[in-house]
């Protein structure tokens, strides 16, 4: 199976890091605000949110490698065999 390589400039990338990375620190945050405070009434919550947004990127990523593993497009092991009869060299391997 062919990968796509990472286009580490691609504007998506950058934001959906940048937008992984907010969750995680806003998550800690907030639960070391429900450590911290005293416990009163309605501070059960934070808990719940602070977990809640650590939780997202993990839960993305694990969607991710499932749907990868199993619904993904591409079969894999399949080999097409070259039926020009030209020798490719281990440097050559994706080259046209």
């Amino acid at each position: 199976m062919s990968l796509a390589p990472c286009k580490s400039g691609n504007i998506c990338f950058w934001f959906i890091t940048f937008v992984f990375l907010l969750l995680i620190v806003a998550g800690g945050a907030i639960l070391v605000i429900y450590i911290t405070f005293p416990e009163t009434e309605g501070s059960g919550w934070l808990a719940v949110a602070g977990i809640v947004l650590i939780g997202v990127p993990w839960l993305f990523w694990i969607m991710a490698c499932l749907y990868r593993a199993f619904f993904s497009c591409q079969k894999l092991g399949a080999v097409v065999p070259l039926s020009t009869g030209v020798e490719i060299k281990s440097g050559d391997v994706g080259a046209s």
